[in-house]
């Protein structure tokens, strides 16, 4: 990927994190942009390793990632929770092929990535072919702890 496009994708990203944590009372970790700025450069290297083309940032699927992993951080809940397509659609993306990937308890982005990597079922949803659309979050619970790690792809939003 050109470093243009990851210059954009993290001043994009940066502009995001703590905008529906601050809706919903969760808290967004410290270091949290820096964070999903790497795990997003980190997945478009693989699609691109792949000859799969880069995700791309979208707020809307930041939005829809980021009120996930706020839910799941405030009431303890874990998993993806009903339909995450619905979720996405609710946010204002109009989703077709979708795919979700979620963590929980890791510090930071390269352990999430690591997780991903080696989970049959995340990997798929990292280079899901067709895939256009990338919104990413991570959210804590109200002590701080236990990190709540969303990805949302889409083939169009």
């Amino acid at each position: 990927m050109s470093k243009l496009k990851l210059l954009l994708a993290a001043a994009a990203i940066s502009a995001l994190p703590g905008l529906a944590a601050a809706q919903s009372g969760c808290a967004v970790p410290p270091g949290a942009t820096a964070e999903l700025n790497e795990l997003m450069s980190r997945i478009n290297e693989l699609r691109a390793s792949k000859g799969l083309n880069p995700l791309r940032f979208t707020a809307t699927l930041a939005n829809a990632a980021e009120g996930h992993a706020c839910r799941m951080a405030m009431t303890g809940y874990w998993g993806h929770g009903g339909s995450p397509k619905s979720r996405m659609r609710a946010a204002g993306c109009r989703a077709g092929a979708t795919g979700e990937a979620i963590a929980k308890g890791f510090r930071d982005g390269d352990r999430t990535f690591d997780l991903w990597y080696n989970s049959p079922g995340h990997y798929r949803i990292m280079t899901m072919r067709g895939a256009t659309y990338a919104g990413l979050a991570v959210a804590v619970d109200a002590d701080g702890s236990d990190p709540h790690w969303v990805l949302d792809v889409s083939n169009r939003c």
